[in-house]
């Protein structure tokens, strides 16, 4: 999935990755470098190319975004 999302250009934003969150209906996750929803036509044709890519026909797609949470630091040496 991730290969396949390289590929991918949005003017939009950034997407650093996605996952596959659920099988029935296929749920994917997309991480972003910001919160909000994808904009309703960048989210229509990354479903359109999960379709064409994957083969889901017919099935519908559900797509949540995420913002990619900074790294988290370990608090030692305070």
């Amino acid at each position: 999935m991730n290969r396949f999302v390289e590929q991918l250009r949005f003017e939009e934003r950034k997407i650093f990755y996605i996952t596959q969150a659920s099988v029935r209906p296929p749920a994917f996750v997309v991480f972003t470098d910001r919160g909000g929803p994808l904009h309703f036509s960048h989210e229509r044709y990354l479903v359109n190319q999960i379709r064409r890519r994957f083969g889901f026909t017919g099935t519908p797609i559900v797509v949540k975004t995420r913002p990619k949470e900074p790294a988290k630091r370990s608090g030692r040496g305070r």
